[in-house]
């Protein structure tokens, strides 16, 4: 079953509660529940704590063990599909190596969209 990861919805592009939920976690730096859900997360919360904490770990806010960096290798080169709705405008599909692929025109849209809504400032 797909990913189905709603970025900002709708006429208002109103957060999803998955979104609005995983920056409350960053701002709260509630790291210990993005990393639970890095291993028995919804299909969608892994996906957004593979890429919370790629980009955590990137900007020196978390250390990855070992283990959760070789989960996020086996995540980044999943054949798990995600589908990604932005403000009804832009719907992507593909899978998470693709994703994580820096050789994937739409998987690197669809990364930097879910980046924004998820480090955004208010």
């Amino acid at each position: 079953m797909p990913a189905n990861i709603e970025v900002s919805c709708g006429f208002a592009a109103q957060n999803s509660k998955e979104i609005t939920a995983y920056r409350r976690l960053i701002t709260e730096q509630d790291y210990s529940t993005i990393r639970i859900n890095l291993y028995s997360g919804s299909p969608v919360e892994i996906i957004l704590s593979a890429v919370a904490l790629k980009e955590l770990a990137l900007s020196g806010k978390v250390i990855l063990t070992k283990q959760e960096q070789k989960r996020l290798q086996d995540i980044s080169i999943s054949n798990q599909i995600y589908t990604l709705c932005f403000t009804c405008t832009l719907q992507l599909e593909g899978t998470c190596k693709e994703l994580f692929s820096q050789n994937h025109k739409d998987g690197e849209t669809a990364l930097e969209i879910i980046k924004s809504g998820l480090f955004r400032t208010q």
